[in-house]
């Protein structure tokens, strides 16, 4: 066989070369998870047993279950939660309880509960959203009878545990106070929870 001049198969082997990279598709960088800045404070509540709703509609039988609580306080906000879980009131409806005490001046607050269902899946968020004055140190009701969230009858008997944190607070003198989103992330997951950060930061249902 003759053999090739060098020249022709090294530039013989540069074409092939070129060839197989053109064909390989290099895959898109995985962007680093967000890590959390802030620690939080989490305290578990009993939210009471999963076969009745608040007002004695009967949702399940001959069941053991109790609903779970979780209030996520981030030190560094200007407004504090206590005993904030979400309740059913009827079969179709839902009901955020508890409380929130302010430690500065303030002209509106954004609450979130996550909801999640039997299995530990990410059910929906709900989002209370409240604009009003309230000076320091000021304590008041997250919501009140009257104010309710509307669900399927399918998701009120899935649902099992929340998780209520404060995503935004705005002050009298314009500021802005924000959550650490990353760090809220990682509660919820670290107590065996299953949502995405898209599933997190997705709309919420108004009430």
């Amino acid at each position: 066989m003759a053999r090739l001049p060098k020249n022709l198969l090294i530039a013989g082997l540069l074409v092939a070369n070129c060839v197989c990279s053109s064909g390989q598709t290099k895959p898109a960088p995985t962007p680093a998870p967000a890590t959390p800045t802030r620690a939080l404070d989490v305290t578990e509540i009993d939210g009471g047993n999963i076969a009745n709703a608040e007002y004695g509609t009967v949702l399940h039988k001959n069941t053991s279950l109790h609903r779970k609580w979780y209030v996520l306080n981030d030190r560094t906000c200007p407004v504090q939660l206590t005993g904030a879980g979400v309740t059913p009131v009827s079969n179709t409806a839902f009901l955020l309880k508890g409380d929130a005490t302010t430690s500065a001046a303030i002209s509106a607050i954004d609450v979130v509960a996550v909801l999640f269902d039997l299995w530990g899946d990410h059910l929906m968020n709900l989002d209370m959203l409240k604009v009003t004055d309230l000076g320091s140190n000021a304590t008041f009701p997250l919501s009140d009878p009257d104010s309710k969230w509307l669900a399927d009858e399918h998701t009120v008997k899935e649902y099992l545990t929340s998780a209520t944190y404060v995503r935004r607070v705005r002050l009298t003198d314009g500021k802005i106070w924000l959550a650490d989103m990353a760090a809220v992330l990682h509660q919820i997951t670290d107590a065996q929870l299953k949502v995405s950060k898209e599933e997190l930061e997705a709309r919420s249902t108004p009430r």
